[in-house]
C-alpha cells in the first residue's frame, strides 16, 4: 500500500473517498434497518437538554442509538416514543425525612 502511495500522489484522496463511500453504505444500511436517524446534537436540541443528557438517556435504554464510525445517532422512532410517553418534568420531590415517617418505613405499624 505504501508503494502505491509513493508512486501515485493522489492515492490518499482516493483512500479518503473509498472510506467515505463505506461510511455512506453503513449509514444507509442503518437507516434501512432502524428507520430515520438523528445526530446526538440535533436530538439534544429537540429535547432542549445538553448532549451529555442524551448520552445518559441512551445508556439508560430510553433512547435507541446506532454508532457509526465513532459518531452516535439516535433512532428517531425511539425519540418520538420518548417524547410522547408521559414523563414527569422537573426535579423529583424530596422524601419526607421526619423521624415518624422514617420509623414507619423501617418498622411498619402492627394491627
Amino acid at each position: 500500500m505504501e508503494a502505491i502511495a509513493q508512486q501515485f500522489t493522489f492515492w490518499p484522496v482516493i483512500e479518503q473517498k473509498i472510506s467515505k463511500r463505506s461510511l455512506l453504505r453503513q449509514l444507509l444500511d442503518a437507516i434501512e434497518t432502524h428507520g430515520a436517524l438523528a445526530p446526538v446534537g440535533t436530538t439534544a436540541k429537540a429535547l432542549d437538554v445538553h448532549r451529555s443528557r442524551v448520552y445518559q438517556l441512551i445508556e439508560a435504554g430510553k433512547l435507541a442509538s446506532v454508532e457509526l464510525d465513532g459518531s452516535v445517532y439516535v433512532v428517531v422512532a425511539s425519540l418520538e416514543l420518548y417524547l410522547t410517553e408521559g414523563r414527569k418534568s422537573g426535579r423529583p420531590r424530596k422524601m419526607d425525612t421526619t423521624a415518624a415517617t422514617i420509623g414507619r418505613l423501617v418498622r411498619p405499624e402492627r394491627k
